[in-house]
């Protein structure tokens, strides 16, 4: 059997021959996701009625709501708007706290860098802090910052701040130090090797830690809220489970779901674009197929 085909419009000539074995792979690779949607969509399909089915006969409604009470009370919400403040309040709080908590994270982190003395100091008493129970914090911080958004957003970044310097301080000190001699040599500063060599290095491992940071975050700003808010989506849940509201703690639970994975897609893209200087041309060639 030959090796290649012609394209199936126009003259043959040699800029159309196309492999037969990238038409195979590519087949192969649309018949892969096409089997795996399927079984996503299979799964979820499944789940779905053993739910309707455990809410309508083996568990109190009041319990385990069904589906299409938990699917009224979301078109509700998208119906009227009653939804997207809180929404808009929680993702808000958690996206300042990244914010917040990334910039000192990757702040003192690079400080420890410059500074090995301020470094062997202060180092183990920042690597104490995570052992402490970071919810303990949450009466303290409403005393000091008062109940609301302020306290929210510094206990999310308290929680981001710790992932974050961890990540920066471990992609730093992952740099080839053969790489870093040679810079040196050619007169580079401390700031020229900071700029050009560590950041740049270390932002696999900061990215990483941001994809790990983002969701802790949301749970940590619907922690704070289920104590401290008068608006979001922890508060929601907390204003469910006083009435016993079933359709609305699920209705949220699923916002919530929906609101990390759009979050985590989001990530996934922006990383692939900022890492996109360290991809080889091979591989790159092969995206653009």
């Amino acid at each position: 059997m030959s090796l290649f085909i012609p394209a199936p419009e126009g003259p043959y000539v040699a800029s159309q021959v196309v492999p037969v074995t990238y038409h195979k792979r590519a087949w192969r690779i649309r018949s892969r996701r096409t089997v795996m949607v399927s079984g996503q969509i299979l799964v979820f399909l499944v789940a779905v009625g053993i739910w309707d089915v455990a809410a309508t006969h083996w568990v109190e409604s009041f319990l385990l709501s069904r589906p299409i009470l938990v699917l009224a009370e979301l078109g509700e919400w998208a119906a009227t708007g009653f939804v997207l403040p809180h929404l808009a309040a929680t993702f808000g709080e958690m996206a300042l706290g990244v914010l917040l908590g990334s910039a000192v994270g990757i702040g003192l982190a690079v400080l420890f860098r410059l500074s090995p003395f301020i470094a062997e100091v202060f180092e183990p008493f920042v690597m104490a802090t995570y052992s402490l129970p970071r919810i303990a914090f949450i009466p303290l911080l409403i005393v000091w910052f008062g109940a609301g958004m302020t306290s929210t957003v510094v206990f999310t970044a308290m929680a981001v701040f710790l992932m974050m310097f961890a990540s920066a301080a471990a992609g730093m000190r992952d740099v080839d130090p053969d790489m870093m001699n040679a810079i040196r040599l050619m007169g580079a500063r401390q700031s020229d090797l900071l700029r050009w060599v560590v950041l740049p290095q270390a932002m696999t491992f900061i990215f990483s830690g941001l994809m790990l940071a983002v969701p802790f975050a949301l749970v940590s700003a619907l922690a704070a809220e289920l104590m401290t808010g008068s608006v979001g989506l922890g508060y929601l849940l907390s204003y469910g489970l006083g009435f016993f509201d079933a359709p609305m703690i699920y209705a949220t639970t699923i916002l919530l779901a929906v609101l990390g994975t759009v979050i985590n897609l989001v990530l996934i893209v922006f990383a692939n674009r900022a890492l996109a200087w360290k991809i080889r041309p091979e591989s790159r060639a092969r995206q653009r197929r």
